[in-house]
């Protein structure tokens, strides 16, 4: 298990995608199997400015993620249900030898 894991989103979008949006981040493995999974509202505006494209931002944050074996893992982004992008990332096992192991 990974104790703590921080993803930062930052969207962009056009004037017709203005309001509440659903954005879903899974946590997959190297088979597509779905580990973990969030969900979390958005609002995509602009305030202030007439024209121009939308901002949001997200912040997802992952405590005691389950990572069975060392190898290729993924998040994949979703807004309502829509794919998004997708990051990929290796997860390396490291052994922590205590005080007197050789």
């Amino acid at each position: 298990k990974h104790r703590d894991m921080t993803l930062a989103l930052n969207l962009e979008g056009t004037s017709t995608e203005k309001g509440d949006h659903k954005i879903s981040v899974e946590l997959r493995d190297d088979k597509a199997n779905r580990l973990v999974s969030l969900e979390q509202k958005i609002k995509m505006e602009n305030p202030g400015v007439t024209h121009g494209s939308l901002r949001a931002g997200m912040i997802a944050r992952f405590q005691d993620l389950p990572f069975p074996k060392a190898g290729q893992y993924e998040f994949v982004i979703f807004a309502d249900d829509r794919f998004l992008s997708r990051v990929s990332f290796a997860v390396s096992q490291i052994r922590v030898e205590m005080a007197g192991e050789q």
